[in-house]
């Protein structure tokens, strides 16, 4: 298969215990024009993180060393790779796991065993979304406009003063992507992120954990106005559509 010409210098860092998968991953990735960076653990892949920001990472659940989902959690927080897409390749797969790493910021999943040209596929189509996006802040979600999760943490730190911090939850995005693919969902991202906006109170600020789920950061509000301050904002994404 012959590389886009757009992908030939994107770097790739593929986190796979299993040295044949590593393997094959790496000379699939590479035939295709992508330097390929490998890590067998959780340690070692945040070591390379640390090195190099890749362009995308291809993440497996069973490590060594720690669930991989604790490295999407470190991805997401950490300012240097918040926005770096993340494709999820496991044998892991009910959709309880699934909805879980796409909270936590995964881009796309594939369950093993899986197809090669698919998966590069996949990988290619992450990564000329990643690329047709306007640079973002690094602590910016590229979707939403809102804080990322790095965003999210830093913003906490920052406040001075008592905050309420509600969440808000599109539920049906999962099987929405799964269905139609993460570009369809990604659209419904953005229109929730609009309306989102429009109907925060004043002084607040959002963000977005991952997948369809976004927290509202009121500095000041206390937990017993919090539902009357929500509800313009439930009330507007009710209006949004996910089918």
């Amino acid at each position: 298969m012959r590389p886009l010409a757009s992908d030939r210098e994107s770097v790739v860092l593929v986190v796979e215990d299993d040295p044949e998968i590593r393997y094959l991953l790496s000379v699939l990735l590479s035939e295709q024009g992508h330097a390929v960076l490998e890590g067998d653990n959780a340690h070692l892949a945040e070591e390379l993180l640390d090195e190099r920001s890749p362009d995308l990472v291809v993440l497996d659940l069973v490590l060594p060393d720690r669930d991989g989902r604790q490295v999407l959690d470190r991805i997401r927080e950490h300012p240097d790779t918040a926005t770096v897409p993340v494709v999820v390749v496991s044998a892991h797969a009910d959709r309880n796991v699934r909805q879980d790493c796409f909270v936590r910021g995964a881009d796309h999943f594939v369950s093993k065993p899986f197809d090669p040209d698919e998966l590069l596929g996949e990988i290619s189509a992450v990564l000329e979304r990643a690329k047709r996006r306007s640079p973002a802040p690094v602590l910016t979600d590229p979707a939403s406009g809102f804080l990322n999760r790095a965003g999210i943490a830093e913003a906490l730190r920052q406040a001075v003063a008592p905050s309420a911090l509600a969440l808000v939850r599109l539920d049906g995005l999962l099987a929405l992507s799964e269905r139609w693919g993460w570009q369809e969902a990604e659209k419904r991202v953005r229109a929730s992120a609009e309306v989102i906006a429009g109907a925060l109170p004043e002084g607040s600020r959002a963000g977005r954990l991952g997948g369809g789920e976004f927290v509202v950061l009121m500095p000041g509000a206390d937990a017993a106005a919090l539902a009357d301050e929500c509800e313009p904002i439930l009330s507007a994404v009710r209006g949004v559509r996910l089918d």
